[in-house]
């Protein structure tokens, strides 16, 4: 069972990762402020590692397995930005949540659950194959209906 992203400022794409393995996750954030956001910082939870915050241009970027921080940079008011870490999960599967925190120039911090789902390894890697399966299912579909037509016609 896979968790829609929460309604915030900071979603995760994907939002899920399997059990006992590393993936890399994209986490969109919307400075809804005025004013620019001058730092972000994520802190993982104990069933997580932070294995790499990603570099982003313009930003710097450091990690203690923990907590990954990005700083240095700007995202000006009403736009968004994505950040790049490679999680690990060494946990079972069940719903986590990372912590995110949106600094701004003028000192404020703002908080944001990030909510991840932890599946069993056997799920995530065949994700492809169900939906191979169910594309498959339509052109099947789709050509009972051709054919079912034409012998109408």
């Amino acid at each position: 069972v896979l968790t829609a992203p929460a309604r915030a400022h900071v979603g995760a794409s994907p939002a899920f990762l399997a059990a006992e393995t590393t993936e890399t996750i994209s986490l969109q954030v919307h400075n809804d402020r005025g004013i620019p956001m001058s730092s972000f910082q994520v802190a993982a939870p104990a069933e997580l590692r932070i294995e790499e915050a990603r570099e982003r241009t313009g930003w710097t970027s450091s990690t203690d397995g923990r907590i990954a921080t990005w700083s240095g940079g700007s995202v000006p008011g009403n736009e968004a930005v994505s950040f790049e870490l490679t999680l690990r999960a060494s946990t079972k599967p069940g719903a986590v949540a990372l912590e995110a925190e949106q600094g701004y120039s003028d000192g404020e911090v703002f908080p944001w659950p990030v909510p991840i789902t932890v599946v069993p390894a056997d799920e995530a890697s065949s994700a492809g194959y169900v939906w191979g399966l169910a594309i498959a299912g339509l052109v099947l579909v789709g050509l009972a209906g051709l054919v079912v037509w034409r012998r109408r016609a």
